[in-house]
């Protein structure tokens, strides 16, 4: 028993680390979206006022938007705010709903962790080729796919933290 306790706060304080982490994503994608409207709005001014469009902001926003969507998605499973059907699991009892949303979890996790294996070999294989943009900039691809490697790794460890979660949820209701 004193060993199942300790495990428990372990995974506990892991999972909350895990929490911390996707909510500073979303604070990262509050200051990315401050900036992608802020520089739109000047490019807008410029371009329609001194007839002087900038260069970067819209490639710069396509690659902030692309960041927002894979470290935003971290916090948005945090809190369970993701897109769920639930039409038919609204009518099943509590325990059933519970196995189910373990089974869902277990395979979300799956998916997740390889989407991170892949997105780690995409990224990887960039920073080994030196590879830039075609565009103006000449962005790095390295940097630029490293938060899909970084959103899709923390968004697989959230995944396994809310499968924890359930899974104790369930065993104290089975308990009762």
């Amino acid at each position: 028993m004193e060993r199942s306790m300790s495990t428990h706060r372990v995974l506990t304080k892991a999972c909350a680390i895990v929490g911390s982490i996707s909510v500073r994503f979303a604070d990262i994608c509050g200051i990315l979206l401050l900036f992608m409207a802020i520089s739109t709005t000047w490019d807008v001014f410029m371009r329609y006022v001194f007839n002087k469009p900038s260069i970067w902001v819209v490639e710069v926003s396509q690659y902030m938007l692309a960041a927002i969507a894979c470290l935003g998605s971290c916090y948005t499973l945090k809190l369970r705010r993701h897109i769920a059907l639930d039409l038919f699991v609204e009518h099943l009892p509590h325990i059933v709903k519970g196995y189910l949303g373990l089974v869902t979890g277990c395979i979300s996790f799956l998916c997740y962790t390889i989407l991170a294996i892949l997105a780690f070999e995409v990224w990887f294989e960039a920073i080994l080729s030196g590879e830039v943009t075609w565009t103006t900039l000449k962005l790095p691809f390295g940097f630029l796919y490293s938060y899909f490697f970084i959103g899709m790794l923390i968004l697989a460890i959230q995944c396994l933290c809310n499968v924890i979660e359930d899974l104790i949820r369930v065993r104290k209701k089975v308990e009762q």
